[in-house]
């Protein structure tokens, strides 16, 4: 159960005029009804803007980390030569190989995971 107390209170708004700032005095009211009236909800907005910027400035940041690890790490990387990657063809051809044994000794697709243009002799 919700229990609501009302308290009396007096709630002001002060808000700076100048003199013939509108053509009616009362004209402040909808104003204040209407979205220039809605000062929390801009404040909010402001707030949202502020912290997608922060965002947005924390995720450059990180990429540029990023972007920089991987230039020095393919600054240290050397060429692989034919030999090498066909060694490395042959090296994952026979263990996919063996997975599919044991996948078919187990009863087991491993999920269907199955070689698709098995590395050969004709992969460089």
């Amino acid at each position: 159960m919700i229990k609501i107390l009302s308290v009396p209170h007096v709630h002001t708004h002060i808000i700076p005029r100048q003199d013939s700032d509108l053509e009616r005095t009362d004209d402040i009211y909808d104003l204040m009804d209407g979205e220039e009236g809605n000062v929390g909800g801009h404040q909010k907005e402001a707030q949202t803007q502020q912290e997608q910027t922060q965002q947005r400035q924390q995720w450059q940041k990180q990429n540029e980390k990023h972007k920089q690890a991987l230039a020095l790490e393919d600054s240290v990387r050397k060429p692989r030569s034919g030999e090498e990657m066909q060694k490395e063809a042959k090296w994952l051809s026979e263990e996919m190989t063996k997975q599919e044994q044991i996948d078919a000794s187990s009863g087991s697709n491993n999920g269907g995971s199955r070689a698709v243009g098995r590395a050969g002799s004709s992969v460089l």
